[in-house]
């Protein structure tokens, strides 16, 4: 009975620990944080404030890459190796109750008896020739391997985030100078055409105002090409360039 004891002691107490080695500590907690970082939840959906600000971006950048699930996945799933290879060092208790019944009537007022069965074994490695401990330790470095890849992932994407970042706002800045540019051309050329028209009107049209009004327009085609080059290289990021 006292065996019995012990025995339920022990699982009850191994039941309610579910991680007795402490294995949680050694992977990122979330997808989003770094290792040994502080947690970060991620919400279900993404949702983009407006205005973006850089933390924003970042933020969602490691909530919702797949990387970061990738890597965060591989970091539990060798913490889980991990605790494995440490079950080697905890004993192996079986234990088995048999009850039997068994009823003679071969004569009037026969009784019948009962039986219980009940074992216990109790087996514990203590010598392997160090095999144990080299699994154990195997287990350990890949744990580890598997937490600095998160970490590189983490690095990868928040400088992705951060390039990005401000790469869309750089294109933004470039449209509006475009803009900018291309209203400035298209005044200049209808100031040539007002002086051409006068010119024309006045029967004093010449090569010069010719030149002028040509040039002007040309000056024009040239920004406004430039504005539509920067309004779509958010997506092309690239454009032909413009004879000069």
């Amino acid at each position: 009975m006292v065996a019995f004891a012990i025995a339920g002691a022990a699982l009850s107490c191994i039941a309610a620990e579910r991680d007795p080695f402490a294995i949680d500590k050694l992977r990122p907690p979330t997808p989003s944080s770094f290792w040994k970082g502080p947690a970060t939840a991620c919400p279900a959906t993404p949702v983009v404030p407006d205005p973006l600000r850089l933390a924003d971006t970042v933020d969602l950048a490691l909530c919702n890459n797949p990387s970061t699930r990738e890597s965060w996945a591989a970091a539990k799933a060798s913490a889980a190796a991990y605790g494995i290879a440490n079950s080697a060092f905890l004993p192996n208790i079986d234990g088995s109750i048999t009850l039997q019944r068994n009823e003679v009537r071969s004569a009037p007022g026969d009784a019948g008896y009962s039986s219980l069965n009940a074992s216990l074994s109790f087996n514990y490695l203590l010598f392997d020739f160090g095999g144990r401990d080299a699994a154990a330790e195997l287990a350990r470095q890949s744990l580890f391997a598997a937490d600095w890849a998160h970490n590189n992932t983490l690095q990868t994407i928040l400088l992705n985030a951060v390039q990005a970042y401000y790469q869309l706002y750089a294109t933004q800045e470039a449209v509006q100078s475009a803009l900018a540019a291309e209203k400035y051309s298209l005044t200049s050329l209808e100031a040539t055409r007002a002086v051409v028209r006068r010119q024309c009107n006045a029967r004093r049209r010449s090569a010069g105002a010719n030149s002028i009004f040509a040039s002007a327009a040309q000056s024009y085609a040239k920004r406004r090409r430039r504005r539509q080059c920067a309004r779509h290289r958010r997506i092309l990021w690239d454009c032909l360039p413009i004879a000069s």
